[in-house]
């Protein structure tokens, strides 16, 4: 390969437009970065050289040799990932790319015709999220498909609701996990909805308006894989909804999962022992040995807030006046690595999930020795037709803090202390017997009582996971069909690369 000075002159243009290199201080900070931005995006600009070079070949822009030439230098390339690390004296990655062709081609010329280097960076970087966003549904797939495993397995569990951090109401540990798993199925949907706008082809736009040379923009399209083509020139090179809207998913998606890690890092503790972590999501205290603590969740916490700075970072770069570079540099920095990590943050959380221990016996104990069926017993009063439920609900919580200032629970309620207390607030009697109140005040007769659609009845739960295996199939389906749309169109171009060079 040349030398750097030499590379410089050629592939950053040095002696025609500029007169000098550029600086050290310029090497070290703006280019270093957008290098170290752009390097995940390196194999993906090789299959969107190859296939813009098939395409000029064609159509004839290239003469036959030298299209036959270059393609067999893009081919060593992608193939043999020869290039090296990427140096910031050299610019960006299409010039590092430039700069290792032109050590084995002439025709290294002709690569260009037509073609802006953010064409080419632009279409890598749809070309690397379409295949990031299809693992990162599978991911959620999987996540549903367990917390609908478990939801079957406990939709009889008896669990304490909390609203506040106080004992709210009883429900069962299914109904409860299976909350979780509507929002991650709706994470699905905003994913299906993102990527049938971003698998759409940028390139062939020239510089952001077309070109005088030829281009057939459908031809790009079919040749890499996507449904079609993004309709303006102009859109399709400075897009900034589409980096926006992911992050958006990302965040929500994050956001998700800490919402169900800052719940089961609560009931893991002494205080709450509702359930336990398995070890294996667990870190010791170095310095306290009863510690035992819940770091793959605190972890989700963590993941959820980065993903809140990224989101910012990179609609905030987007407002600019449009044809900003700085449109972009946010967008190829913190997208592709925060797809990544969401992808697998979803995956830890599908694995604390299945080391999960509940404790039920606890779960019931938090609810006997709670007011948690004080509901039940208000709405029952107002169903026997003695009293409203607003009177009923008055009764109810005077009974509350009648009991709760001596130490008593529920369940030691009798009829007499309950018409004592309605005859304070309505002047009269419910008339009720000790013998209906336990079934007002039982957990597993209130759980089966609640069977309005999603309600925490054992049915309605058993329905909820149907459903939510009926939906993750479909977007499985889904999924193959992307992700073997993108293998097709791969395994083509590359065949017809090979063609091209006469290497069949």
């Amino acid at each position: 390969m040349m030398h750097i000075p030499s590379l410089q002159r050629q592939v950053l243009e040095v002696g025609t437009r500029l007169d000098e290199p550029p600086s050290a201080g310029l090497q070290q900070t703006a280019f270093a970065e957008e290098i170290a931005a752009q390097e995940c995006l390196h194999e993906a600009v090789g299959w969107a050289d190859i296939a813009y070079t098939l395409m000029q070949a064609r159509l004839r822009t290239i003469p036959p040799g030298a299209a036959a030439e270059l393609m067999a230098a893009l081919l060593e390339l992608q193939l043999t990932d020869t290039c090296g690390e990427l140096d910031p004296a050299l610019g960006d990655v299409v010039t590092n790319r430039e700069a290792w062709l032109a050590g084995k081609t002439g025709a290294i010329g002709h690569l260009g015709a037509g073609r802006a280097r953010r064409e080419a960076i632009t279409t890598g970087f749809v070309l690397v999220l379409r295949t990031q966003v299809l693992r990162l549904a599978e991911a959620l797939c999987a996540m549903v498909t367990q917390i609908a495993g478990l939801a079957e397995a406990h939709c009889s569990t008896v669990f304490p609701e909390y609203t506040y951090l106080q004992t709210a109401q009883p429900t069962t540990f299914g109904h409860y996990l299976s909350g979780f798993a509507f929002p991650a199925e709706r994470d699905l949907q905003r994913l299906r909805g993102f990527y049938a706008r971003l698998n759409r082809c940028p390139a062939g736009c020239g510089s952001s308006n077309g070109s005088r040379l030829p281009q057939d923009r459908q031809m790009l399209a079919d040749l890499l894989g996507f449904d079609g083509v993004v309709e303006h020139a102009r859109d399709a090179m400075w897009q900034a909804d589409l980096p926006i809207e992911l992050a958006s998913c990302l965040v929500i998606i994050a956001v998700n999962v800490s919402r169900l890690a800052e719940d089961l890092m609560v009931f893991a503790t002494r205080e709450f022992a509702l359930l336990n972590l398995a070890d294996r999501h667990c870190r010791a205290s170095k310095i306290m040995p009863q510690k035992k603590n819940p770091f793959a969740l605190s972890y989700l916490r963590s993941l959820a807030n980065h993903l809140l700075g990224a989101q910012t970072a990179i609609a905030a770069s987007a407002r600019t006046p449009s044809g900003q570079m700085d449109n972009r540099m946010e967008a190829y920095r913190e997208l592709p690595p925060s797809v990544e990590r969401v992808t697998a943050g979803v995956n830890l959380m599908t694995e604390i999930l299945g080391g999960l221990q509940l404790h039920e016996i606890n779960c019931r104990a938090t609810l006997a020795a709670s007011f948690a069926l004080a509901t039940d017993l208000a709405e029952g009063l107002a169903s026997l037709g003695a009293a409203d439920f607003r009177e009923a609900h008055r009764i109810t919580a005077r009974l509350v803090g009648t009991l709760a200032s001596s130490g008593r629970r529920l369940s030691d309620a009798n009829a007499d202390l309950i018409d004592d207390i309605a005859m304070e607030e309505l002047g009269r009697p419910l008339g009720l017997r000790d013998d209906m109140l336990p079934a007002l005040t039982d957990a597993d007769a209130a759980i089966r009582a609640r069977t309005t659609i999603g309600g925490a009845a054992p049915k309605r739960v058993l329905e909820a996971v149907a459903a939510l295996r009926g939906r993750v199939a479909g977007h499985e389906n889904w999924m193959r069909e992307a992700a073997s749309a993108i293998d097709i169109a791969e395994a083509g171009l590359l065949a017809a690369a090979r063609t091209l060079t006469g290497d069949c």
